[in-house]
């Protein structure tokens, strides 16, 4: 799905989070309604998560209410360009399991 085109604003955020913190702070992340998804990475912004409101400014506050309540900086890296990958998966191997 394409959250631009049905005039949403997405962007790609991630948080500099403290090791000891990681559990407590993914789970104040996936409970606002706009996260789709987020993954830990090795780097010092470690929990990089997408993020989809209504518009630009609702994602700013969006992120600064998370900053609020994690306490952790976040960054906020929008969409320059969409790449689109085409998966397609062989229908009839499923229906033989």
């Amino acid at each position: 799905m394409d959250s631009g085109r049905l005039g949403f604003y997405s962007t790609l955020c991630a948080a500099a989070v403290p090791e000891a913190r990681i559990d407590e702070v993914a789970a104040i992340i996936n409970q606002n309604p706009g996260v789709t998804h987020n993954y830990l990475r090795e780097h010092p912004y470690n929990i990089w998560f997408t993020l989809t409101c209504k518009s630009h400014q609702e994602a700013l506050q969006q992120i600064k209410e998370l900053e609020n309540l994690t306490g952790c900086k976040i960054l906020s890296m929008p969409t320059r360009k969409v790449y689109k990958i085409k998966v397609s998966f062989d229908m009839r191997q499923i229906n033989e399991l």
